[in-house]
């Protein structure tokens, strides 16, 4: 089954407000702060698991609704076999399944997918293939992974308390924030 529905930039333009090209735009441009996991005695695979969770509950939080950007039609045929070299059964065949499955130019999809949200985690936090995360019911963006530590974006302190609240729920913290001015 198809779980990614692609959508064109012209939809994301008008769908997404906390977006920019690159990393240091978005420092620049918007509030900011650091999605990690502060316990330093948690292996990697607890500290993923905690990861997974925080990801599922946006998606829910999102009203099962979330954007991403995925450049899966920019692999070649070696990167698409070192990602399978390195994902689990399960996670092989989501691969599959996308790369068959696509026909669109687009780097930008809908994700409404439990199953999916996993994967595209599992890549991001295993630095395996970044994507971006646009959460859009309450506005954060959540940029692909650097040792475990995901930069977010937004543009209201309410919001950011609401993803502050999930990441505790979840063994995680949102630290290094920097509020830009113009931010409720």
């Amino acid at each position: 089954m198809n779980n990614l529905y692609p959508i064109s930039k012209e939809n994301f333009k008008k769908l997404i407000n906390i977006r920019f090209n690159n990393i240091s735009d978005g420092l620049d441009n918007f509030s900011n702060g650091i999605l990690e996991c502060n316990d330093k005695l948690l292996s990697f695979t607890e500290k993923e698991n905690r990861f997974l969770k925080f990801f599922k509950d946006t998606l829910l939080l999102n009203s099962g609704h979330i954007i991403i950007d995925f450049y899966l039609k920019n692999l070649n045929g070696e990167e698409i076999l070192h990602l399978l070299e390195a994902l689990d059964h399960n996670n092989k065949i989501i691969l599959l399944q996308e790369l068959k499955n696509l026909k669109d130019d687009s780097v930008y999809f809908t994700l409404d997918n439990n199953n999916l949200m996993d994967f595209i985690t599992i890549l991001n936090t295993r630095a395996l293939f970044f994507c971006t995360i646009y959460l859009n019911t309450f506005p954060f963006t959540i940029w692909g992974n650097y040792d475990l530590k995901f930069p977010v974006f937004f543009s209201d302190i309410n919001t950011l308390n609401i993803y502050k609240n999930l990441a505790e729920k979840n063994g995680l913290s949102i630290n290094s924030i920097n509020i830009k001015r113009g931010c409720l």
